[in-house]
C-alpha cells in the first residue's frame, strides 16, 4: 500500500477522469496477525486464516484514505466502484477498513458515501496461492454467510466468477491469474459510467500474477 494501479490509456493523477477508461487497483491485504504474533498458530483452529495485526488495520485505513482522496480528485462516484475481495479473513478485513475510510467519495446526486454504499464482493478466483500443500484453504469457513454476520458490507448475493482447482503448481497459478483478469474484463466491462473502477483486494502472490496479466508483462519484467 498505496495500491498498485493498472489503467488503460493511463493519465497522470492530476488529470480529469475519462469514463471510457477503466482503472484496476490491485491491493495486498494488510500485515497479518501471525507475522506479529507467531505463537498464535500454536492454538488457532484456523491456522491458514489469520486476522490482520494492528499494523495491518492501519495500513488498510491508509489505503482507503489514499483512494478516497484520489476518487474525489478524479470525480469518481461510489456507484462507479466495484470491490472484489478474496474470501480470507485478512482480505475481508482490509476491504472493510478500506471502505470505512471512503467517506468523501459520494454517490451521484446524493449525500451517501462509498463507505455507506459499496459492497464487498467475495471473489474466490483471487484467493491465496497454495503451492506446497500448506492447507490454507481448509481454514476458510464453509459458507460466506459466517463472514457476513460480522462484515455486513459483504454482498451475500454475489456469485464468484470461478473457484480455482487445488492443488496448483506455479504455472497453474499464473494461468489462474490470467483467467481471473479475463473474467474481470468480461464480467465488469467499462461502458461509459459502468465499472470504470475495479478494486481487487488479494494476496502478495496474486498481486504479482494479476498485475503481470493486466499489464501484459512477463514475470521477469
Amino acid at each position: 500500500m498505496p495500491p498498485q494501479s493498472t489503467r488503460t490509456n493511463a493519465q497522470s493523477p492530476s488529470s480529469s477522469f475519462n469514463p471510457q477508461e477503466q482503472s484496476v487497483y490491485i491491493i495486498r491485504h494488510g500485515d497479518r496477525w501471525d507475522y506479529q504474533h507467531p505463537e498464535w498458530k500454536e492454538t488457532a483452529e484456523r491456522k491458514g486464516d489469520p486476522s490482520l495485526s494492528s499494523l495491518g488495520h492501519e495500513q488498510a485505513r491508509q489505503a482507503g484514505g489514499f483512494l478516497d482522496q484520489l476518487f474525489v480528485q478524479e470525480g469518481i462516484h461510489a456507484e462507479q466502484i466495484t470491490l472484489l475481495s478474496s474470501p480470507f479473513l485478512r482480505t475481508i478485513q482490509t476491504s472493510n477498513e478500506l471502505l470505512a475510510e471512503m467517506k468523501l467519495t459520494k454517490c451521484k446526486g446524493s449525500t451517501c458515501s462509498a463507505a455507506d454504499s459499496i459492497k464487498i464482493q467475495p471473489e474466490f478466483s483471487v484467493f491465496e496461492v497454495d503451492l506446497r500443500g500448506q492447507g490454507y484453504h481448509a481454514s476458510l469457513p464453509p459458507q460466506m454467510n459466517e463472514r457476513q454476520c460480522y462484515f455486513p458490507r459483504i454482498d451475500g448475493d454475489y456469485q464468484t466468477m470461478f473457484v480455482p482447482s487445488l492443488p496448483e503448481d506455479k504455472d497453474q497459478f499464473f494461468d489462474r491469474c490470467d483467467s481471473a483478469m479475463e473474467h474481470i474484463a468480461r464480467n465488469f466491462p467499462c461502458d461509459n459510467e459502468k465499472h470504470p473502477v475495479i478494486i481487487v483486494v488479494t494476496h502478495a502472490a496474486c498481486c504479482i500474477g494479476l498485475v503481470k496479466s493486466a499489464a501484459g508483462l512477463e514475470l521477469e519484467d
